[in-house]
């Protein structure tokens, strides 16, 4: 598969409403996507970076540098027989070029981007992902998930904005299987236990990234089990974090990882020590979002902790993807599957730049 151009786009997209962590807000978004051509096909990829190192050191500022100056010029012009072959840059990226040349290998071998993964067409549990908000605010959002067809939920929390959260969202919906991600705002030796009172599916990243001792202990004293997702931005890091006993789950974004290729290499790790995984998103487009989608369909139970992304962007750059039956569906056709709006894409691009 010899590439013989690429693109690179900055975007700017408008949020339904903003979303809320325990360490960002986010508004507006800009985001950054890739375009490769191969032969008669083409390949897009979306990088996870924001404006500002929210979720990573990298920015959009930084992966375009990256993107444009090292990580695309460096397979122009090749036979890239594996889309894991892309070196340098930074891991989010390098996530999105190899995101591009997964979906173009796809597409040249006529078959959907889960399959290409090693997984395969089956439905992929969903979970709503709600941004922090206040408790009536939250009890009107876990209602409309439940009318939007989830099953499960996940809140974000923080440290003294948390259990009247989990308490607004059991009264609201006693039974749906709920999850908490607190984005690391909690500080070792804090009394977590409390959470043990109402049946949390997992606990996500409860201490600062860089804690695994003090997680591991954590997991001593709680029967909720704890998922790692700020924690894990390699395959060495996830060895640590299993080495280490410090997790029940591991939270795999491909966009965080590096690619698809580390996320894979993670799922094995992680099966091995008897530790479960689920894939994880960073408020993508369509484009994304059938990236994530792809590699749930890899995990074994498959398993996702991913909204549809038509609950985040006002007018998204695909078709959304929808919750049928609680659960994503990937889609059959080759590649990512998903059809891009060309005049929206122009429309809501800001710069563009060739790599030829």
């Amino acid at each position: 598969m010899r590439v013989q151009r690429a693109e690179v786009r900055e975007v700017a997209l408008s949020l339904r409403q903003p979303f809320g962590t325990a360490t960002a807000a986010y508004r507006p978004r800009r985001i950054l996507l890739v375009r490769v051509w191969a032969g008669e096909h083409e390949g897009w990829g979306e990088c996870a970076a924001d404006l500002q190192p929210y979720a990573a050191p990298e920015t959009v500022e930084s992966a375009w540098e990256d993107l444009t100056t090292i990580l695309l010029p460096s397979v122009l012009g090749r036979d890239v027989v594996s889309p894991d072959q892309v070196r340098g840059g930074g891991p989010m990226a390098r996530a999105a070029a190899e995101a591009a040349l997964w979906d173009a290998r796809a597409r040249a071998d006529g078959v959907p981007l889960a399959v290409a993964l090693g997984g395969s067409l089956r439905a992929v549990p969903a979970r709503a992902v709600l941004g922090l908000a206040d408790p009536s605010g939250l009890r009107a959002a876990v209602r409309r998930a439940l009318e939007d067809g989830y099953q499960a939920v996940k809140i974000k929390i923080a440290a003294r904005r948390d259990r009247d959260l989990v308490e607004a969202v059991r009264s609201e919906a006693p039974d749906v299987d709920l999850a908490v991600d607190a984005n690391g705002s909690y500080a070792p030796g804090d009394d977590l236990t409390w959470l043990d009172d109402y049946a949390i599916s997992y606990v996500e990243q409860p201490l600062p990234a860089g804690h695994l001792a003090a997680t591991a202990q954590l997991r001593t004293v709680l029967r909720t089990p704890v998922c790692l997702d700020e924690d894990v931005r390699s395959v060495d890091d996830a060895s640590a974090a299993v080495e280490q006993r410090a997790a029940d789950v591991i939270n795999v974004k491909s966009g965080r990882l590096g690619g698809h290729g580390p996320a894979i290499a993670v799922r094995d790790l992680a099966h091995r020590a008897g530790v479960r995984t689920v894939a994880g998103g960073l408020l993508e487009t369509g484009i994304g979002r059938a990236h994530a989608v792809a590699i749930a369909t890899t995990l074994d139970p498959a398993a996702a902790d991913l909204s549809g992304s038509d609950r985040y962007y006002e007018t998204d750059l695909t078709e959304p993807w929808e919750i049928v039956g609680g659960s994503l569906l990937p889609s059959d056709r080759s590649g990512i599957g998903v059809s891009i709006d060309s005049v929206q894409l122009d429309r809501v691009t800001v710069r563009r730049r060739d790599v030829a």
